[in-house]
């Protein structure tokens, strides 16, 4: 079913695929519905309804109700704004699978979930050793400035940071004559 409005007037097609209408049976197209005649002024058509209209009420105030009554039924009606009285109204049922079809259904569905699962726990699962590796890292250089600080505020000597073999790295080999 697809619900529109603007124009102010009520009409409902067949359900229509492709430019042809499905027999009455069939599940085979969407249902339009229009419903636009609460606005102001209402519409008075001038052409002949197309020959998928199954209901056109121009020009007659009203309000759609949609009820959904379970996992397979939904009704739609069209009432009146003035009375409350139905002008229109069907229902769209969803045609019941075979065990075969229904086993397949939930075993795809179960299929997608156990993928959506996945991605989120490994997701979920990466975040988390972002979160330690940085917030490690972020430790170490906090503690070293504030061994900075505490240096400096208190008129101690620095101690140098790292290893004689870090600093021999950091400056080159070639430079100490080794």
């Amino acid at each position: 079913m697809y619900l529109s409005a603007h124009v102010h007037a009520y009409e409902r097609t067949f359900a229509v695929l492709n430019g042809s209408l499905c027999a009455s049976a069939e599940h085979c197209g969407p249902i339009h519905v229009v419903n636009g005649d609460a606005g102001d002024p209402p519409l008075q058509y001038h052409d002949l309804p197309a020959r998928w209209t199954v209901q056109r009420h121009p020009g007659q105030p009203g309000y759609g109700e949609l009820t959904v009554l379970n996992t397979t039924h939904l009704q739609y009606r069209q009432l009146e704004a003035a009375t409350g009285f139905a002008t229109d109204e069907f229902w769209l049922v969803k045609p019941s699978l075979s065990d075969t079809d229904a086993a397949e259904e939930d075993f795809l569905e179960s299929i997608y979930w156990l993928a959506f699962a996945s991605a989120m726990i490994t997701g979920t699962c990466g975040f988390i050793k972002w979160v330690h590796e940085d917030g490690s890292k972020r430790r170490d250089e906090a503690v070293s400035h504030l061994r900075t600080e505490i240096a400096v505020l208190s008129g101690m000597p620095m101690k140098a940071a790292g290893s004689v073999r870090e600093a021999t790295r950091l400056i080159g080999g070639d430079a100490m004559g080794h």
